[in-house]
């Protein structure tokens, strides 16, 4: 097996990436859930520049896509989609408990001057 530069770069990418995410629920920045889905996401990029034939199989014979890096394309924005969203939600939550701590804290203050 012929390892190119790319893949060694994707290994290196992914090793980096796994041990951050280590670091940053040790930290206690992100939960367990969090931390499963994203060294999920590490091994499956290691996996794949590791073996990229495999991928190629499986996406020319179960997703009919002629070519791998369309594939790969697809997913990017499949999942950059999703984190937008994800991050969306919780700014929304956010701002929703950020108005009504306001709110309680304008009520308070006008029944202290009271």
């Amino acid at each position: 097996m012929n390892i190119l530069g790319i893949q060694i770069v994707g290994i290196a990418f992914g090793i980096i990436f796994i041990y951050l995410t280590f670091l940053s629920k040790k930290k206690g920045e992100i939960n367990s859930t969090e931390s499963i889905f994203w060294s999920v996401v590490w091994l499956a990029l290691i996996f794949v520049s590791i073996f990229p034939g495999m991928l190629s199989i499986l996406v020319k014979d179960v997703f009919n896509i002629s070519r791998t890096l369309d594939f790969i394309i697809i997913m990017s924005f499949l999942l950059m989609f999703g984190i937008i969203f994800y991050m969306f939600s919780l700014t929304r939550k956010t701002n929703l408990k950020v108005e009504e701590l306001v709110r309680k804290l304008a009520v308070k203050e006008i029944k202290k001057k009271k």
